[in-house]
């Protein structure tokens, strides 16, 4: 878009987003957008048509509120186009260290893994589970095959870190494995006692953001 599309859709979300935030409670995003119109066949060398319009984010397209009205076709005549999006407050990612801890967040004993759920567990608490061949080294794996599949650790060196070392998160307390077979799934489990950063909620980690370029033009930082 060229510099007078810009600051035509910058005075457009400057006029209307309070406006339509007020008017519209599942409206969660107000950007201007290049859009496309229609593409050239392969191998020609025009550009693409396009015009500049006012993108509306909402939770699902094609329903309108109780006690709501639609959205207008155009604003300060720019025209609108509605997506699906919500906005999310900045959060941390599962790399990163966490006041709290998060189902989907990085752990880390032998090798890095993901915490899966949470579970309360008759006596260890509050507990982790994961994958039995992340937390556990090589030679555990030996002796947990060599005890049928399930030992319970006790020793000093069973510390696990969210998301890496030196921040421990707990400690490995029971492992469970076993081979699957055609017939039969197998089992990988281990269980981990939670001793600091509890969690508060059963939220996942921000996924990261793509780095990938895309048609939307970001207004809101320039205003």
């Amino acid at each position: 878009m060229n510099e007078i599309e810009i600051e035509t859709l910058r005075t457009c979300v400057r006029n209307n987003a309070k406006m339509l935030m007020a008017k519209h409670r599942y409206l969660s995003i107000i950007e201007g957008c290049s859009y496309i119109l229609d593409k050239e066949p392969d191998g020609a060398t025009k550009a693409l048509n396009y015009e500049p319009r006012l993108a509306l984010y909402v939770h699902a397209k094609g329903y309108i509120p109780i006690d709501e009205e639609p959205f207008e076709t155009s604003y300060d005549g720019i025209k609108v186009v509605i997506r699906e999006g919500v906005f999310v407050p900045f959060a941390k990612t599962a790399d990163e260290l966490h006041e709290h801890v998060r189902m989907g967040c990085k752990i880390q004993r032998t090798l890095n893994g993901t915490l899966g759920l949470f579970v309360d567990h008759h006596s260890y608490g509050l507990c982790g589970v994961s994958c039995a061949h992340v937390l556990l080294s090589a030679e555990e794996i030996m002796h947990c095959r060599e005890r049928n599949g399930r030992i319970v650790l006790d020793s000093f060196d069973c510390d696990v870190f969210r998301p890496e070392r030196p921040h421990t998160i707990g400690k490995l307390r029971e492992v469970i494995t076993k081979e699957g077979s055609d017939s039969e799934s197998g089992l990988d489990i281990a269980i981990f006692e939670i001793t600091t950063r509890l969690p508060q909620d059963g939220k996942f980690p921000q996924p990261k953001i793509s780095s990938m370029p895309g048609t939307l033009l970001d207004l809101n930082k320039s205003i």
